[in-house]
């Protein structure tokens, strides 16, 4: 028994002195980050929202905005105005209009050229499409389609088309958005609204309020595939940025959800009064729903199908669209006339003090710490 006491007395006494050195490598580490602010901006980080927004500005523009589309490289943004037969150039840097193109005949959507070159706005009134050239801010073109009311446009990224619904006759209009000519059309029924190409540009979806559908396509034959039963009286439609589904939004104050695997509808869920536009944000994980009834947009988690916030906009919101960077949104309001200009950044908690790069001497301190941590180990091992 004395010899069992005598040799288990070193290896418990090895103990106070190693917890001694390892309780010194942790006050010293500590002391360092706190002294180079590292907790402070990691935890600044960590609890910075991922996505904050707020209305920053307005922008006045013409009478009865009701779409807007951004450039490619987001530095310019197209309003047209349905009042007074133009369209406002907005400079998305300053959020101010730095040009006004006259375009006859109550133009009503517009989509861009995925290369800026040009912009094809929808006349209402007079079944044509004005096609403008965005260098010089000039109609070069102008392109027939179906009788009155064509509502809007869709332009494919992928396969070169853009479609042009009309509401009176039913006639979706196939052009070639390259060459700015009608190389189609496709025969569907009267009460045509709005269209929408899927990401990879496999299929379009197009809404029809009278029968309350979604009429699918295929476009590499511009035949339809199909059709879904949606909500009373559906207005618009949207992608999503991954292509797995779609939100409609329907007169009674609710967005339709179709899975889009199976082109089903897979949910449904209430935003605010008389819902119009709805747009995605570009990662995805937003979208936002303009309310025309009571002024507001819908912030909804894609993830969830849930609106997580409601912030008021200007009277009469229509249109939407987000800023290919994702920094911003424009909303068009078509009883004040302007567009609200909602921003988006992460908050991050001011510091008292940015970080600093360890100096030479913190640098020596921080590798002495890690040997003693290291000789502690070595020290315990060895009884």
């Amino acid at each position: 028994m004395p010899l069992q006491s005598t040799a288990e007395t070193p290896r418990f006494a090895a103990y106070p002195t190693a917890m001694k050195w390892l309780r010194s490598l942790a006050t010293t580490a500590s002391s360092l980050f706190k002294s180079m602010g590292c907790l402070a901006v990691i935890g600044s980080c960590l609890s910075a929202p991922l996505h904050a927004q707020t209305v920053t500005s307005t922008i006045g523009v013409g009478s009865n905005p009701n779409t807007v589309a951004f450039s490619p490289g987001g530095s310019r943004a197209y309003v047209p105005n349905f009042g007074d037969d133009t369209v406002s150039v907005i400079d998305t840097a300053t959020d101010t209009v730095i040009d006004t193109i006259t375009v006859i005949g109550g133009p009503l959507a517009i989509g861009l050229l995925t290369d800026g070159s040009r912009a094809y706005v929808v006349n209402r009134n007079d079944g044509a499409v004005s096609v403008i050239d965005t260098a010089t801010n000039t109609i070069v073109h102008t392109i027939v389609v179906g009788a009155q009311n064509a509502f809007s446009i869709a332009i494919s990224p992928t396969v070169g088309k853009a479609y042009v619904p009309s509401y009176d006759d039913g006639i979706l209009t196939v052009i070639d958005a390259a060459l700015g000519n009608v190389i189609g059309t496709i025969n569907l029924s009267r009460g045509l609204r709005d269209v929408a190409f899927s990401p990879d540009g496999t299929r379009a979806y197009v809404i029809n309020d009278r029968d309350n559908t979604v009429v699918v396509i295929d476009t590499a034959t511009d035949t339809v595939v199909g059709s879904i039963a949606a909500i009373s009286q559906p207005v618009r439609v949207a992608f999503s940025r991954d292509g797995l589904k779609a939100y409609v939004t329907n007169v009674g104050g609710t967005v339709t959800v179709i899975g889009t695997a199976t082109d089903t509808v897979i949910g449904t869920f209430v935003v605010g009064t008389d819902p119009k536009g709805v747009s995605f944000s570009p990662d995805g994980t937003r979208a936002y729903v303009v309310n025309h009834g009571d002024a507001t947009f819908s912030v909804i988690d894609t993830a969830a199908d849930t609106v997580i916030s409601t912030i008021p906009v200007g009277g009469g919101p229509v249109g939407v669209a987000f800023s290919p960077n994702g920094l911003k949104a424009y909303v068009t309001n078509t009883i004040t006339n302007n567009v609200s200009v909602i921003s988006f950044a992460p908050v991050v908690p001011p510091t008292s003090a940015a970080a600093p790069i360890p100096t030479l001497s913190e640098w020596a301190m921080i590798l002495m710490a890690s040997l003693m941590g290291l000789l502690a180990c070595v020290r315990l091992r060895r009884y």
